[in-house]
């Protein structure tokens, strides 16, 4: 992972394949070192509840250890994570988590359903 300082608002993470989720052999291994999302991080609180996200993107809760949030993904790789509730002040509900560009929801389906080294049939 690499992490860019772009301004005093926004702060730019570079993930990789292998440094998410997922483990690096869950991926075909044309994937490995590649990029695997762009991350824009804002740096201050920034409200955005009163967006409204057309309807190309699907929403999915997410639940973390101290916060939760909305995704909102389209099927190109575009997501804004929106917080639902957390236990710091950049984590109260309708403040931006993260705009993220990554692999198109197909990929990620393909990615997500392939087998691990250590799966049991």
């Amino acid at each position: 992972m690499l992490i860019f300082h772009l301004n005093d608002s926004w702060d730019l993470y570079v993930y990789f394949v292998g440094t998410m989720w997922q483990s690096r052999e869950a991926y075909p291994p044309s994937y490995h070192d590649k990029v695997s999302s762009l991350d824009l991080i804002p740096t201050k609180p920034l409200d955005v509840s009163s967006v409204v996200y057309p309807s190309v993107f699907k929403s999915k809760k997410v639940r973390g250890a101290d916060a939760s949030w909305v995704v909102h993904r389209d099927e190109h790789g575009l997501s804004y994570e929106v917080y639902t509730g957390g236990k710091t002040a950049m984590s109260r509900k309708g403040l931006l988590h993260r705009i993220s560009y990554g692999p198109r929801s197909r990929d990620v389906t393909c990615v997500m359903e392939q087998p691990t080294s250590d799966a049991t049939p």
